[in-house]
């Protein structure tokens, strides 16, 4: 997982570079953050020892993965609304969930809920 001054600085900066293309972190809706930080909480020990099994759960997959492609962009757009995003961009996948997940909840400690 990342560290702490990582995620703040990705955190505030509200993008994030990876592969080459730069990913940007809208601000998130409470109800939104707070189903990501309920799931957080029940992964974080995997994702400490680097297990990401959670990435084929059917709550992930209908619940939290909307929730992040709604949030973040590229070039302007919402992934959501890019037809084949992830085909696309298999290599981006892994490492931008393991950052989206604790920035998109930085929320709750670090700034306002819109």
């Amino acid at each position: 997982m990342n560290d702490v001054k990582t995620l703040k600085k990705i955190y505030a900066d509200r993008k994030h570079t990876i592969n080459g293309t730069e990913y940007e972190f809208d601000k998130i809706k409470f109800k939104s953050a707070k189903t990501l930080l309920a799931f957080l909480s029940l992964i974080e020990q995997d994702l400490a020892q680097g297990i990401v099994g959670f990435l084929d759960h059917a709550v992930f997959d209908d619940k939290i993965l909307p929730i992040i492609e709604d949030s973040i962009k590229v070039g302007g757009l919402q992934i959501s609304k890019t037809p084949d995003y992830w085909e696309k961009n298999t290599a981006d996948f892994v490492p931008l969930i393991l950052i989206a997940l604790p920035v998109l909840t930085m929320v709750f400690s670090e700034g306002n809920i819109e």
